[in-house]
């Protein structure tokens, strides 16, 4: 079995701890960064099927890197969009412009699992 990628973008560094350590519990490589360029950067090169990303970011939003991860899709890769607040609008929006779900933080470990499992069917061989 191969390991499972994602890669965290979230400028605040306990959120991307939390989160990469939640991930690395449950047995994926995880990549984390504050730079959403960096992040494109690191997508083009790794297939990562699994995308946290902050829609708060400074400089470029999150909504703006999803569009650019779509359009440099190469593989099956779930975006969920992470924030503190969302209303049912935003989660509307969000799910417009290309995020698969929406997150709210802090996530539990509940939470991140049973994401997690609903992923296995689509991702495993």
């Amino acid at each position: 079995m191969h390991t499972q990628h994602a890669m965290v973008i979230d400028d605040d560094p306990i959120s991307r701890k939390l989160i990469r350590a939640m991930l690395s519990q449950a047995g994926w490589g995880v990549f984390d960064t504050s730079d959403g360029e960096q992040a494109l950067a690191y997508f083009q090169q790794n297939p990562t099927q699994l995308v946290f990303l902050e829609i708060g970011l400074p400089g470029r939003n999150g909504t703006e890197i999803c569009r650019d991860i779509r359009s440099h899709q190469q593989h099956p890769t779930r975006i969920i969009a992470f924030t503190h607040h969302a209303q049912e609008s935003d989660k509307k929006a969000f799910l417009a412009n290309g995020f698969d779900d929406i997150l709210i933080k802090p996530i539990s470990h509940a939470t991140l699992n049973h994401l997690l499992d609903s992923l296995t069917p689509a991702t495993t061989d």
